[in-house]
């Protein structure tokens, strides 16, 4: 039986990845935040390695909340996210050289790699220019993975997410936020909900859909590096309108718009996901309707 290492696999992804491999017939084993000190440890790492054969790893780790925009004067959460996003996957790299080569590696990058980008359909090839923490540490983790696999020939790749959801969000992303209240509306446990622009735009992909991605990238006959995304625009508006569509409920007795909560400019990004399509044959088949309604029908689990 395969095994394959999950570093983050508490995470949405994580959790989603983890049954789409065991249903592939994989041994799964999961590192968690509460793990952090095995990526310390050098010699632990190699003693690992070769005492067990890994033949797939997912690097899905992920210091904070990737909404972000401003670094931190005091450093502070820069570190935080320089050890996860670019320490830890160095080590295990590292080690990889020396004791299990043949070890394939998955690193899970971000949009926010390009920054404030002067045009709107991103793909491999487009400028990186990252002006958050979170985004500055991937990029860098990006090119660590980069100079590994055209130094040491490692199989190791690089997938840059864009939006993607499930019901394992948390209710502090915008997605679950808006589907969590208006249930609660219709259930008469909540009577408003306060948004700051109904006109931003996102690239929404469904995280399982994602996960499929990660997977063909890494059985794949070469490693390569590759926009992972759903392709297609959506306002927040669209979000809302579906949701309480659904629900039978008219939005716009709920929904209050207060432009004073916008406390930053946000980017209209596209991911231009033609590369993975026209060389892994992966096609995000979740529609962005069908996206909203599976997280609306688990959502409402909680109340039966």
């Amino acid at each position: 039986m395969k095994k394959a290492l999950i570093i983050g696999s508490n995470g949405q992804d994580g959790k989603i990845l983890t049954k789409y491999l065991q249903n592939k017939n994989f041994e799964v084993i999961g590192i968690t935040r509460e793990d952090p000190f095995l990526m310390y440890d050098l010699k632990f790492l190699a003693e690992y390695f070769s005492a067990n054969k890994i033949n797939q790893i997912y690097y899905l780790a992920a210091h904070h909340h990737s909404s972000g925009n401003n670094v931190e004067q005091d450093g502070t959460e820069f570190y935080a996210c320089f050890k996860t996003h670019v320490e830890y996957i160095k080590n295990i790299l590292e080690v990889l050289v020396n004791v299990s080569h043949d070890t394939r590696v998955f690193y899970a990058s971000s949009s926010l790699i390009y920054g404030m980008p002067k045009q709107e359909l991103l793909n491999e090839n487009s400028e990186k220019n990252p002006i958050c923490d979170y985004g500055i540490t991937k990029k860098i983790g990006m090119d660590i993975i980069k100079w590994y696999r055209e130094k040491y020939n490692l199989f190791a790749c690089s997938g840059i997410l864009f939006n993607h959801e499930s019901h394992f969000r948390s209710p502090n992303f915008l997605s679950r936020k808006i589907i969590q209240t208006a249930v609660k509306i219709k259930k008469g446990e909540a009577d408003k909900l306060i948004l700051g622009d109904l006109n931003a735009q996102t690239d929404w992909g469904y995280a399982p859909d994602f996960c499929d991605a990660f997977y063909r990238m890494l059985i794949a006959d070469k490693p390569y590096d590759y926009v992972i995304s759903s392709g297609e625009l959506h306002k927040v508006q669209d979000w809302i309108e579906q949701v309480f569509s659904l629900l039978d409920l008219d939005w716009e007795k709920y929904i209050i718009e207060d432009k004073s909560l916008i406390t930053r400019k946000k980017p209209v990004m596209i991911g231009d996901n033609s590369k993975i399509k026209k060389e892994l044959d992966w096609l995000p088949e979740t529609s962005f309707n069908d996206i909203i309604k599976k997280m609306l029908e688990e959502e409402l689990k909680n109340y039966d």
